[in-house]
């Protein structure tokens, strides 16, 4: 918990003395692209491996020095196979497709580096289809929505007066409201309404993009 309370003291530090670096009026285009690959060793039945790949393209403008306030949409695609350790039992296969406003606050570290800080407000649709393996046609079909704030960070690192490439680190906090309908071949129709609040601050790296922005 210390560490992440000087991470957070650092950061404030930053935030009130950092260095003009974007000017106010530019615009910003570009967008992040994430991978994940999640494997799992078959110590227990039931295990399961995932991927997950995302790409966001964005559009901002700088409504003050460092202070960019823009839209990116969003697609994701994940796949997660169960198995008994040999055999594959089941496979889900989740597209989502979101819309995301956010506001985006550098701070200069020099040397072409800037930290930065940003809130996104935004909603994504979800759809999965789930299939059992050697069960008779046996499947899952669920869709929804979520509606969600959240909180990244990152290092961006400015190459030429014009090219920019980022690093960063997704959900540090959330907070998002879902609706799902899901129906299957056996079991009735079910729908889903919930709320949850989380960090991801103990798993950051499971949330790691790399960007690139282009300045206008």
């Amino acid at each position: 918990m210390k560490k992440y309370f000087y991470l957070l003291t650092a950061g404030l530090l930053l935030f009130f003395t950092g260095r003009a670096q974007i000017k106010k009026g530019e615009l910003l285009l570009g967008g992040n692209l994430g991978f994940q690959k999640q494997d799992n060793d078959p110590v227990a039945p039931n295990y399961s491996n995932a991927t997950f790949t995302s790409v966001a393209p964005s559009f901002g403008k700088a409504i003050g020095d460092n202070l960019v306030a823009g839209v990116s949409l969003s697609y994701g695609y994940s796949k997660m196979v169960q198995s008994d350790g040999y055999n594959p039992l089941y496979t889900l296969n989740q597209r989502n497709y979101g819309l995301v406003f956010f506001i985006r606050r550098y701070m200069d570290l020099g040397h072409n580096f800037s930290l930065f800080v940003e809130g996104d407000l935004g909603g994504i649709y979800l759809r999965q289809k789930g299939s059992y393996e050697g069960t008779n046609g046996l499947y899952v079909n669920s869709k929804g929505y979520n509606i969600s704030a959240s909180l990244a960070a990152g290092i961006a690192y400015r190459l030429t007066h014009r090219w920019m490439v980022e690093t960063g680190f997704q959900n540090l906090g959330y907070a998002i409201y879902s609706h799902s309908k899901q129906e299957g071949s056996s079991q009735s129709f079910q729908k889903y309404n919930g709320v949850s609040l989380g960090t991801n601050l103990n798993r950051a790296l499971n949330n790691f993009t790399i960007g690139c922005r282009y300045v206008l």
